[in-house]
């Protein structure tokens, strides 16, 4: 019996259930038992957001930013993510920039992609790219997860300064420029 074939029985990804072989959980091919007592029964709990969450308190608060960044791509993505984020988090103190060419190398080195791979993983970091800049902009928070990543360290949340909470030596300056006083 194959992934796609188990897969279908079970209700589970084929990646699950490949994970589980490596795991030696279940046999490969599995026994007509482990098909029905073990796959279905994790079937049932499998996407369980309560058991999701005790498992991401088991891990720091960096470890849990990184898995839940990197839920849904696959390893040379989770790469790009990474090394972009990292470098935002890095680039007030550097101020340089990375270029995608850059990006993709590392990424195809560290992940011993083929050759042949190179636009698809060029195509994928600009898209990337794009995302996680339009998540920066929509989300102030951002750099201080990508800080999690890289250092380790729990984001803190900051209040954006409005007009309203100005301090008093700046409306002293103001009456006085204005005249009030």
């Amino acid at each position: 019996m194959n992934y796609k074939e188990l897969s279908q029985i079970s209700g589970l990804p084929q990646k699950a259930i490949r994970r589980l072989q490596k795991k030696a959980v279940i046999n490969d091919p599995p026994t007509e038992e482990q098909l029905y007592v073990v796959m279905v029964a994790l079937a049932k709990v499998w996407g369980d957001e309560e058991l999701i969450r005790l498992q991401l308190a088991n891990h720091n608060t960096s470890r849990r930013a990184k898995i839940v960044f990197g839920s849904g791509f696959n390893r040379w993505e989770r790469t790009i993510i990474h090394r972009i984020l990292g470098h935002y988090s890095d680039r007030e103190d550097n101020k340089f920039n990375l270029h995608v060419s850059q990006i993709v190398d590392e990424a195809m080195h560290y992940n011993r992609l083929p050759e042949t791979m190179r636009k698809t993983v060029t195509d994928t970091t600009y898209m990337l790219r794009r995302k996680v800049n339009n998540m920066r902009y929509r989300n102030i928070t951002l750099k201080e997860i990508a800080d999690s990543l890289i250092n380790g360290k729990k984001p803190q949340s900051k209040v954006a300064k409005t007009s309203c909470q100005r301090s008093y030596a700046d409306q002293i300056k103001q009456n006085d420029i204005l005249g009030l006083n």
